[in-house]
């Protein structure tokens, strides 16, 4: 089995990751939504891949390379949640919410709509519809608590479908998060020397961040699964579940090895790592997610949505 991307694929990563290092970026990891970075790949295309012939695996490496590069934007819920509950064409700045009423939901202060789980079925509202009450976020993701009514459901199965294609958004971006997150950890303790020697000459620190980094392709490649095989609701929470219990063991990882550096704006870190803390905990973090995969897998329900009500297979 060949699982390299293809020629295609490799133009895709090449082309977000160069449009995005060029895009203006805020200086300071504080917590609020880049609209310049979400409109640049929006004028060249990217988070309209399913319309222009792409598949979800194409999208959820948009999602990658958007979360690796530290965006602070809602890539997910445009490239690859939306198409798979509706056709009709939506604001660019969504918010994702998995209960009409109290949620907390990333950049809903933002958001121009709201797509919304409930029960079977889907429902898009619109901002005048919605009840949003900002709350405080030093960092990762600027967030809201927000309480829906009205908006126009979608077709009976839309709720399943989009915790699936949320869960596998989730995974993709926690995937792109933790590796960069990895990364830059790898070259400090390359460059920072102690008793004489590089932090990662000692096999101690070179073993966490191995680790890390399997952490991450793991969540990676299970996010790629799960778009592959986009009615699979297993699939989509054994990605979800991986990506939740790698977040934590990296962002330790990361935070341990690379010492007081990594809590300042200055050095970058909490740009990632900020925004995996928030991460961990979405559609009720790892516990949810393994309970949906066990519910999907072994009792013939279909998959368990995050407020505790079972959820009609879709």
């Amino acid at each position: 089995m060949d699982l390299s991307l293809s020629f295609e694929q490799r133009d895709i990563v090449t082309s977000v990751r160069s449009l995005l290092a060029r895009a203006a970026r805020p200086s300071s990891a504080v917590a609020e939504l880049e609209g310049d970075s979400l409109a640049v790949l929006a004028e060249a295309g990217f988070l309209d891949m399913t319309e222009l012939g792409g598949t979800r695996v194409d999208a959820t490496l948009v999602i990658d390379e958007a979360a690796a590069a530290g965006i602070c934007a809602p890539v997910a819920a445009k490239v690859l949640v939306a198409p798979a509950v509706t056709d009709a064409p939506l604001p660019l700045v969504l918010g994702l919410s998995a209960a009409p009423s109290g949620q907390m939901v990333r950049f809903g202060g933002d958001a121009e709509a709201f797509l919304v789980v409930d029960g079977d079925r889907a429902r898009v509202v619109g901002r005048e519809d919605a009840t949003v009450v900002p709350q405080r976020v030093r960092w990762g993701y600027p967030a809201a608590r927000v309480s829906v009514t009205g908006g126009e459901l979608l077709d009976p199965g839309s709720g399943p479908a989009m915790l699936r294609a949320w869960r596998t958004g989730l995974a993709a971006e926690a995937g792109g998060l933790m590796r960069a997150a990895v990364r830059k950890a790898a070259v400090y303790v390359t460059e920072r020397e102690q008793f004489g020697r590089p932090l990662g000459g000692y096999q101690s620190v070179q073993h966490r961040l191995a680790r890390g980094w399997v952490l991450a392709e793991g969540a990676t490649w299970l996010a790629r699964r799960a778009a592959w095989f986009s009615d699979d609701d297993a699939a989509a929470a054994a990605a979800a579940c991986y990506a939740c219990e790698g977040m934590r063991e990296v962002f330790r990882t990361v935070h341990q090895v690379v010492g007081a550096m990594g809590i300042t704006d200055e050095f970058g870190l909490t740009r990632l790592t900020g925004k995996l803390i928030y991460l961990h905990t979405e559609l009720g973090g790892a516990s949810a997610n393994a309970r949906a995969l066990a519910q999907a897998r072994w009792s013939g329900v279909g998959a368990a949505d995050p407020t505790g009500s079972a959820l009609v297979a879709g």
